[in-house]
């Protein structure tokens, strides 16, 4: 068992199908790795039964925390949710569709005795065309503006100590949460480690990710946090 405590985190929008199955391996998984842990659901304005099956959850198993929001605010703005509302000394999250092997915390929580972020990288990226295309182009951009160099910016396994994430200020209701989150914590200095993760294709249900209104709108929400944070920097 661990010693440190844990948020586990998971942002949640139309994902019926599959909560009961996973959350199941969450619920496991982190029971194997924390005794001091709590996991937090982010319904991010669920149109489907996602919600009632969530509050199942929770009225069955008191470590599960349902943080509710009434309309689809957007992926950033369910994981600042998720920060806000972390109780604990090591946040973790990742996708209701659990892109990873969970029994992967089990190396996380050592290496956050050294570092104050940890990120996973895929070894075996099976995007299709589109979502390669879109992940060539925001890691090119973020790298140019940012001089952000990562091997996997958006991939949703990552785990940050609370001191850490005391010093950063999240705005993105994108996915650009991704990326601006390691773009804060090294301007205020944190240590990053990356993890290769060996990834798990989505069974079940649709990815919310693929469309290009989406990709358009976090592209806007990076440049205007450039115009917002970097340019006067450069004047």
């Amino acid at each position: 068992m661990g010693a440190r405590s844990l948020t586990f985190f998971i942002p949640v929008f139309n994902e019926e199908q599959i909560i009961d199955q996973n959350l199941q391996a969450v619920v496991s998984a982190v029971e194997k790795v924390a005794e001091d842990f709590e996991i937090l659901i982010i319904d991010d304005g669920s149109r489907d039964g996602s919600n009632l099956k969530i509050r199942q959850w929770c009225k069955k198993y008191n470590k599960i925390r349902l943080i509710e929001h009434k309309i689809n605010l957007g992926y950033g703005a369910a994981l600042r949710s998720g920060f806000s509302n972390a109780q604990k000394e090591l946040i973790f999250y990742t996708d209701m569709d659990l892109p990873a092997d969970l029994a992967q915390l089990s190396q996380v929580l050592p290496l956050m005795e050294s570092y104050d972020l940890l990120i996973g990288y895929r070894i075996n990226r099976q995007d299709t065309l589109r979502r390669f295309i879109y992940y060539r182009l925001n890691k090119l951009l973020l790298r140019m503006l940012f001089k952000l160099k990562v091997k996997d910016i958006n991939f949703s396994f990552k785990c940050i100590t609370r001191s850490a994430l005391k010093k950063i200020n999240l705005t993105a209701s994108t996915g650009f949460i991704d990326g601006e989150l390691l773009i804060e914590a090294l301007r205020n200095g944190c240590s990053i480690k990356e993890l290769p993760v060996v990834y798990q294709k989505r069974k079940n249900g649709i990815s919310n990710f693929d469309g290009l209104k989406v990709a358009l709108a976090t592209a806007s929400e990076v440049l205007f946090y450039w115009w917002r944070k970097f340019k006067p920097l450069r004047e």
